[in-house]
Parts: C-alpha cells; structure tokens; sequence
C-alpha cells in the first residue's frame, strides 16, 4: 500500500510537470508567434531605414568632399600667399642690402643684386624687368588692396599687419564672398537632399525609439545582436548629415564646435541611454547586473559615433599638409574643443589619444619650419639715413615688427594647445619646440633689433616678453626643472628687461 501512495504521488508530481512543461510551451509558441510577427516588422523597418539612411550617406559624403575641397583650397591658397609674402620681402631687404640672415624655411637664391641695378626700360620706353620683378609687384599692389579691405572689414584693425587679422586676412572681399556662397550653396545642397526624404527618416529620435522598442520588448535578443553597433552605424549617418556643413574651419563662427558636448545629437543619444536604464529599473538582481555591464557599452555609443563621424575629420586636420593653422586663433579654439570633446568620448581608447596627440606636436612643429624669419641688419634702425620708398618701408616693417607680433601668437596658441595635452612626452616635445626654437632661435634675435628703433624702443619689447613669460607661466613651463636649460634665453631676455619670471 505504502509503495502504491508512493507511486501515485510520483505520478501526480510528474503529471504536474508535464502539465506546467505543456502551459509553457503552449506560452512559448504563442509568444514566438507573436515574437515572430515582431520581428518581421521590425526587419521591415530596418530594411526601410538602411535604404534612406544608404540613399543619404551618398549626398552626405558628396557634400563633406565638396567642403573638404574648399578647405584645403583655402589653407593651400594662405599658405601660398604667406610664403610669397616672405620671399617677396626678402628679395626687396637683399636687393637693398637690409637682410642679415634667414630662420627656418630656405628662400631660392635670388637675383636680386641684377634686379636693382638693372635698367626698367629700354631704349624705346618698353618694360624689361623680369618676369619674377613684375609678379612681385603685382602681388604687392594686390596686397595692399586685401590689407585695405581687410582693416575696413575690421573697422580700425591695423592695416598690413598680420596679428589683429585670421585666416581672411589674406582675402579680399570677393574671394570671401565667393567663398560663403559656395559654402551657403552646400548647405542648401543638404538641406534639399534631407527634404527629398520623409521626414521619419531624418529624425535621430524616430531611430532611437525603434531600438528602444526593441530593446523594452526583447532585452536578451537586443543585446545578442550587439544592436547598439547597428544603431551607431545608422545613427553617424544622420548625425554627419546635421554637422558636416557645420563642423569646418572655414565659417568665422564656430559655435557648434566649441559646445559640442552640448549640441543637440549629443543629448538625443543621452535621452536615449537614460530612457533605456529607466525601462529596466524594475528588472530582477541579476538582470540588473547584466545593466551595469550594458551601461558600460552604452557609453561607447557616443564613442561609436564620434570615431566616426568626428575622429575622421579631426585626423585630417593633422595629416600631411595640415588643414590646421596654428597662426590661426580662432582654428586653434576649435581644435581645442574638438580634442576635448574625443578626449571625452574616447578616453579608453588611449592609443587614439596618443596619435592625435602626436599629430598635433607634428603639425605644429612642420607649421614653425615653414616660416622663414628675416632678420634685418642692425644699421637699418637708424632711421632718417635711408632714402626709401614704400616697398622698402613695407618690407623692413614686416621683418622687424610684423614678424614679432607672428610668433607671439603662434606661441600663444601653440601653449593653449599643449594645455589641453594629457600626453607627458608631447607635451614637453611642445616646450621645447616652443622654448628653443621658436623662442631662442626666432623671437629674441628679432626683439634685440627693437632697442635702437625709434618707433618701437625697449618698453614695447618689454611688453612682448611679458605677455610670453605670462603665456608660459600658465602652463608651468618657466617652473618646471626638467625645463631650466631649455628656459634659459627666455629668462636671460627676461632679466634683461626687468620682467619677473
């Protein structure tokens, strides 16, 4: 009898079993069903948006070649002029025997000696001066005309001077207008290739709701497919689509790159990330541990979009002939905000971190090798012996004054740099550049001219030194002992003008 009960019971427990097992599956199947229908609507869906988001991708990348183009136009067409600017005031301190020496870039030997004794004209009134004499003097007129319109445009900013002035300063007001019509016209160009879409598919937010759903609705199988990649994928599309006709160096109102933390695809992937966390909050122990590893990813999907959307285009900034101007103040701000901006989104990622570290020491130091500093001869500061016309005057204005005033504000803007390096090693490549090179060997040899001029004296360049020790001092370059050798003209220089370091 007692074996009987047993049994009974034992078979009573397995019937239940059975019965549960069956309920389940009976659930199992209806809910796969309706997993089923789901999921197909949601390949649709996905389908649907791959298709719009490939048909945009297209126009966009078409779009940020054309502003690529224009930028590398603009920086090739600056650093042409710049460096014809040196040459041409070089060949004029030769011709007239105003030039010393020559720091950094090496100018062709010219022919200048022939050029100033040579006669003008021939026996029957022609012209005969050489072809390089004449193209000088067509770039001179013309650069008197730009720095006109330059000062104008400035409204009192110094005329023929390259410090108060960006990276326009060069420009006349014609190329600048072509250049914001051309820019006005890619911008219309996106804004025509996003209205040809449904406006569904140009919503970051419309996306993220469709991952989202997903993600409520099957948790275990949104994060198996590793959908975040997907959503990254699709989500840089649009988000390259709102900023590539914003993000450049070329609009003299960079707003969107200095508060790019703040910018609008930034805080839609946040409100995405946060509705998902709170979509969980209710979730069991060990689902809610699997969430504390998911936030971790979830991090990486700004990180996913800026690898791919702003990374790209701040390493071209640095590549081989650099896009960046360090003799630009208003690039140098937005290079900086956009260093810190991956610094954010990218911190693990430190083998990133270090090549656009060392992309910039190089792009700074190639910029300080490209110039060629004149130094003028020391008799030319006394003034009222010369008999000199305007070129002349302009020329030796530019060597020992324009020149100054140059390297002050590229070692202004190289310091903010380093200041936003987290890199030991570059950072101190950066001092030295800064303290041994453009200092030591092209800064103080101008300043000494400046004693025996008229117009400028010690107390300016007393104040030059100043604001270049004050610069350094914020970065802890004049304290810092590893430094001391590499500082010494600096606080020889300093001394000898009663400026406190």
């Amino acid at each position: 009898r007692e074996d009987l009960e047993s049994t009974d019971d034992r078979r009573q427990n397995e019937l239940e079993g059975v019965q549960n097992e069956l309920r389940r599956q009976e659930d199992d199947l209806r809910g796969g069903g309706m997993s089923f229908e789901y999921y197909q609507n949601l390949r649709l869906d996905i389908a649907d948006w791959v298709g719009a988001l490939r048909n945009l991708s297209t126009k966009v990348e078409t779009i940020g070649s054309a502003i690529r183009e224009q930028e590398a136009e603009s920086c090739d067409r600056r650093r042409v002029r710049r460096r014809q600017r040196e040459d041409d005031v070089a060949a004029i301190l030769q011709s007239e025997g105003l030039l010393d020496s020559i720091v950094g870039r090496r100018i062709p030997q010219l022919d200048s000696n022939s050029d100033a004794t040579a006669p003008s004209v021939d026996e029957f009134g022609r012209d005969i001066k050489s072809a390089e004499v004449l193209a000088r003097e067509r770039r001179i007129i013309r650069r008197r005309r730009v720095n006109q319109e330059s000062s104008q445009r400035r409204k009192g900013g110094v005329a023929n001077d390259d410090v108060p002035s960006d990276t326009d300063a060069d420009m006349s007001d014609n190329e600048i207008e072509e250049q914001d019509q051309r820019m006005n016209a890619l911008d219309e160009a996106m804004l025509l290739a996003k209205s040809e879409m449904d406006d569904k598919y140009t919503s970051l937010e419309e996306l993220q709701k469709l991952f989202l759903s997903w993600a409520n609705q099957h948790p275990e199988d949104y994060e198996r497919c590793y959908a975040k990649l997907s959503l990254a994928d699709l989500a840089a599309v649009l988000v390259k689509a709102n900023t590539c006709t914003k993000i450049n160096m070329i609009q003299s109102s960079n707003s969107l790159i200095r508060d790019l933390l703040k910018s609008e695809w930034v805080r839609t992937i946040s409100s995405f990330e946060n509705a998902e966390i709170n979509s969980r909050k209710d979730e069991e122990e060990e689902k809610s541990t699997k969430h504390n590893a998911n936030a971790k990813e979830e991090e990486k999907l700004i990180s996913a979009i800026s690898r791919k959307v702003v990374l790209p285009y701040f390493l071209s900034l640095l590549e081989d002939d650099s896009l960046y101007d360090p003799l630009s103040s208003r690039q140098t701000e937005s290079m900086m905000s956009l260093h810190a901006f991956l610094n954010s989104t990218l911190a693990g990622d430190v083998g990133t971190i270090q090549n656009i570290t060392k992309g910039f020491v190089t792009t700074v130091k190639e910029s300080l090798g490209a110039m060629a500093i004149l130094v003028v001869r020391p008799d030319l500061t006394h003034n009222g012996t010369r008999q000199e016309g305007e070129d002349v005057k302009e020329a030796v204005t530019f060597a020992a004054v324009e020149q100054v005033y140059r390297l002050q504000k590229w070692i202004k803007n190289v310091v903010a740099i380093s200041s936003e390096l987290d890199d030991s090693v570059s950072r101190r490549d950066l001092a030295t550049v800064v303290l041994m090179e453009a200092i030591a060997s092209r800064l103080l040899p101008l300043l000494a001219h400046w004693k025996d001029m008229k117009s400028l004296g010690d107390q300016k360049a007393q104040i030059v030194i100043q604001e270049v020790c004050s610069d350094l001092k914020k970065v802890g370059w004049l304290d810092d002992d590893s430094l001391m050798l590499q500082a010494a003209p600096l606080r020889a220089c300093a001394q000898r003008y009663g400026v406190d370091v």
